[in-house]
């Protein structure tokens, strides 16, 4: 019996709060979905990414893996995982880290679960780096955190390397800024909290309400929404609007 991934798997995001306003600052440059400190995010590379997800998304459908997903969602989503990554890239270098184990099995463990369900080699090659986004961010501000600390891995039980990092991010977002074009969804740098549920002891990717909401077919512009699946708003969708 293959194993279903489910659409949640797919667009889980890990590390940034979304807002679900797009309130960034309007004088972002045309041409861009995003600005991470002195680095920009190209929307042509946010449409590729967010292509090559909904091809991913399309053909798990069709095989029964996962359900359809909102176009827009997934959009939303490759620009806070291209986002992700560029903060990890950019925080790496300034506290001088390397991704660890989190990273790695992130890696592996997406690609043996899309290989499984039939994903060709060609799309794992370009989505599996994107949806390992998340934990590489996570490693990353992991590793920060255990070094602040003077902490090994083993030494830590609670997550305080995490907690550290993810303020030391905090704090460098403050600094250094993170503006996105409007007609994404705003995002920030969120809280241990949001990233690890104080029910699981290990790292898990959160999903936000907008996605959650849109990826159970509820309308995630409608305040009044039903919390029950209802596959009504993504069906009233055309297929331009969709992915599977």
């Amino acid at each position: 019996m293959r194993r279903s991934l489910g659409a949640v798997a797919v667009v889980a995001i890990a590390g940034l709060a979304l807002s679900g306003c797009g309130l960034a600052d309007q004088g972002l440059r045309p041409g861009l979905a995003a600005q991470v400190g002195d680095a920009t995010i190209d929307l042509d590379t946010v449409d590729d990414d967010a292509a090559a997800l909904c091809d991913m998304i399309t053909f798990l459908a069709k095989e029964g893996a996962s359900s359809g997903v909102p176009g827009s969602v997934v959009r939303d989503n490759s620009l806070q995982y291209a986002v992700l990554e560029e903060l990890g890239d950019q925080l790496a270098d300034e506290y001088d880290v390397e991704s660890g184990a989190v990273y790695r099995e992130s890696l592996d463990r997406n690609e043996s679960q899309l290989s499984e369900l039939g994903v060709s080699r060609a799309v794992l090659d370009d989505v599996v780096p994107t949806l390992s986004a998340g934990d590489y961010f996570l490693d990353i501000v992991q590793q920060i955190g255990w070094d602040e600390l003077g902490m090994t891995p083993e030494e830590d039980s609670s997550n305080a390397g995490l907690t550290e990092g993810l303020q030391i991010a905090q704090a460098w977002e403050d600094e250094h800024g993170l503006e996105v074009n409007p007609r994404f969804a705003d995002m920030s740098i969120g809280d241990l909290e949001e990233i690890v549920p104080t029910e699981v002891d290990e790292v898990s990717v959160p999903v936000s309400d907008f996605a959650q909401q849109a990826i159970a077919g509820v309308n995630p512009t409608d305040p009044n929404a039903q919390a029950e699946p209802d596959t009504t708003y993504l069906d009233s969708l055309p297929d331009s609007q969709r992915c599977g």
